[in-house]
């Protein structure tokens, strides 16, 4: 299997209101209120602040003084996610060794990998020194 990362540049239908969100504040050249985040994202302003409590928790977004949001750097430095794409093509290249991708499809191997990493992520402990 050849890894490949590919960055989408849309939203699409089925994706989560927490995706949507990281898109809109990923494509902002500023912070952004809830409520603006809701109108961008197509969603209420009371969804968008339930998705912006949890990505805040995670690290994900942050909020300043004036109770508006944006998303962690890494996000939008493209030197960033050149260095973590090639990161992730290699922690794919691990882990897709004994999935047979022609089988399980782009979709089923996605959710294997995340699954595999997250499980080695709770078992083996980081800690930040």
């Amino acid at each position: 299997m050849k890894a490949k990362i590919k960055k989408r540049r849309n939203v699409e239908e089925d994706d989560t209101s927490a995706v949507r969100i990281m898109f809109v504040l990923m494509n902002s050249d500023k912070y952004l209120t809830c409520s603006e985040i809701a109108k961008e994202a197509e969603m209420s302003a009371t969804l968008a602040f339930h998705h912006l409590k949890y990505l805040k928790k995670g690290y994900l977004v942050m909020e300043d003084e004036n109770k508006k949001y944006g998303c962690q750097q890494f996000f939008k430095d493209e030197d960033l996610i050149d260095d973590i794409d090639s990161l992730l093509i290699m922690i794919l290249k691990i882990f897709s060794k004994n999935i047979d991708t022609e089988k399980t499809g782009d979709k089923k191997f996605f959710r294997a990998v995340l699954s595999n990493l997250k499980m080695y992520l709770e078992i083996f402990e980081l800690t930040a020194e």
